[in-house]
């Protein structure tokens, strides 16, 4: 059996993500309204691309898969998915949160899932499956645009054009839709040449609907029992217990709402597990977005109240808090049109870095500032280090360069054909450190008489996997940061060392560890945000502002963090 596909996108969000995928055998829409980029999306359908590859054995096996890569990508909460994947004569089908997938069988239309729920069932020759979001079907009347379409039997892509026509005009910004059918074997899939049916990775602009506040409506119907009934779907989902269908039927509006704040309330008394409250904080989030889509406007107000609690509740577990930075230094007072790039600190100085042939040295205590003078400009990816009197930057193409404490620029290591991708470089008790991703790789340049000798591994046994992604810090001990989890190495030896973070993922752009401090900071730019921990691993808390989600660097100095952005410097309490 072969597929064809006709595909409905909205306009793109600017702070959200919305996206799809049509393969052979593999079919997928995700909507995430807030708190995820353009990139971030596209490397979660990378992600899930994979799974087309992967002969999936059962639905468990599916459902495993499209959940952990869920996990991986770190999605909000509330994000939207319906997928679907062909196993022989079988399709196995998957929804989150506001997901919902359709079936036309010949003159029968019905729901078969929703909410987080999955199914497998057969398909048959000119099966119609939709793939979509309750945003989609309910706020923007996508659903009875797209059944008044049907009874005309029009191609797929007329489909997409005519829906383009009516709801098209509304705001229909993160709308999407995905129409597949099954064909005899050997039919070309459809696909339209005009610019809005191209794959979301092309970033289509403007084809559907409006963002309305009522954006779903719950549909409990017996078309869902008659879809069980006649076309033999296995449905297993998360329905009882979330305010939906259960064995007493249908709960009324107060009693979900009494259900959620109950939760709520037992998350609050989980501070000595934090994980098990946010867990906790999650099904009640689950049973929001559950009553979201049935109820009336009126309630929609007393709903947005109780995320607001959930969001309350998450800050008080994590010790969240948002403060705000402010402006500590302009370096473009001193000197027109000056900016820096990377950043790093010795005693209370911090060390900035100007591609353009110069480094502003900067007192953090007293804000004095100097500028001392490369011999000429470095590349964009150049490193910074100070250490003493001496200032060290690294530009791959020329090797390493001092600016010592009589102003003079001189290359004292010689550009290294073993360098891959070089990360970070930490200067301490006058060694180079450098961190090398593409190498997966610490090296040291161990300081001797007259300069330096040559590069070794830090590594003196086995250690942790280092790539492109990685950080490194050093306080005597070096911390090394991958993923979601963190190494600790005492003379080039792993120790026993485990970071115990309330959240299973989060994104790691650097880690920070100074001698002088007593807590370790790991700055995740994309998230906005320090998480503390002590150097024991334990977590403390966080700290959220805008700058830290743009920032250029980050060092951090007598519990502040500064934050280099471009020409300017901004300090937060941590």
């Amino acid at each position: 059996m072969d597929t064809e596909y006709s595909i409905y996108l909205g306009q793109e969000q600017k702070n959200g993500f919305t996206g799809f995928l049509s393969e052979k055998n593999f079919f997928c829409v995700v909507e995430i309204f807030d708190g995820y980029t353009q990139e971030q999306g596209e490397m979660l359908l990378s992600s899930l691309s994979a799974i087309s590859t992967v002969d999936q054995q059962s639905l468990a096996a599916f459902d495993s898969f499209i959940s952990d890569c869920l996990k991986n990508a770190n999605v909000p909460l509330d994000t939207s998915l319906a997928a679907g994947y062909i196993k022989g004569d079988v399709l196995y089908l998957k929804t989150t949160e506001t997901g919902e997938i359709y079936l036309q069988r010949k003159n029968a239309f019905e729901k078969l899932i929703s909410g987080t729920t999955i199914a497998s069932g057969k398909y048959v020759k000119n099966d119609l499956f939709i793939f979509t979001t309750a945003f989609f079907t309910e706020s923007l009347r996508g659903l009875h645009a797209v059944k008044t379409y049907l009874h005309k039997k029009p191609s797929l892509q007329k489909i997409s054009e005519d829906l383009k026509l009516t709801i098209g005009q509304q705001d229909d910004t993160g709308a999407v839709s995905l129409f597949v059918r099954m064909n005899e074997e050997g039919k070309k899939r459809e696909t339209s040449q005009t610019p809005f049916f191209k794959k979301t990775t092309e970033k289509i602009n403007s084809l559907f609907s409006t963002v309305s506040q009522s954006r779903k409506k719950l549909f409990i119907t017996a078309g869902i029992i008659l879809c069980v009934g006649l076309l033999g779907w296995n449905i297993m989902g998360r329905i009882q217990n979330q305010g939906g269908i259960n064995p007493g039927g249908i709960k009324s509006f107060d009693e979900q709402k009494q259900a959620i704040e109950s939760k709520i309330e037992t998350a609050k008394t989980q501070k000595d597990s934090i994980k098990d409250g946010l867990a906790t904080l999650e099904e009640a989030s689950q049973l929001i977005n559950e009553i979201k889509k049935g109820a009336p406007k009126d309630k929609q107000k007393s709903i947005g109240e109780l995320a607001n609690q959930v969001t309350d509740a998450q800050s008080t577990l994590l010790n969240r808090q948002a403060k705000t930075a402010k402006e500590f230094s302009d370096f473009s007072l001193e000197e027109k049109n000056a900016k820096g790039t990377k950043m790093s600190l010795f005693d209370d100085t911090v060390s900035v870095l100007n591609p353009e042939g110069k480094v502003y040295q900067l007192s953090l205590t007293t804000k004095a500032m100097v500028s001392k003078k490369l011999s000429g400009t470095v590349g964009a990816t150049s490193l910074v280090a100070s250490y003493e009197k001496n200032i060290y930057v690294l530009d791959p193409q020329q090797g390493i360069i001092r600016i010592g404490g009589d102003n003079t620029a001189k290359t004292i290591i010689p550009k290294d054909g073993e360098w891959k991708s070089l990360l970070e470089m930490h200067m301490f008790n006058g060694n180079i450190y450098l961190l090398d991703g593409g190498a997966g790789d610490i090296y040291k340049y161990p300081v001797v008489e007259g300069g330096f000798g040559d590069r070794v591994s830090y590594f003196k046994g086995s250690y942790d996997a280092i790539d492109e992604k990685s950080s490194f810090a050093i306080d005597s001990a070096v911390y090394v940061a991958n993923s979601s989890t963190v190494s600790k190495y005492n003379a080039g030896l792993k120790i026993d060392f485990t970071l115990n973070s309330p959240v299973d993922s989060f994104n790691m752009t650097k880690i920070i560890a100074e001698k002088d401090e007593e807590e370790l900071y790991i700055w995740d730019k994309p998230n906005g945000a320090v998480y503390v921990f002590s150097k024991d691993g334990t977590y403390k808390r966080q700290i959220t502002n805008n700058e830290l989600s743009q920032g250029d660097d980050v060092v951090v100095y007598k519990n502040k963090a500064y934050i280099l952005k471009s020409a300017k410097l901004y300090e937060v309490e941590l």
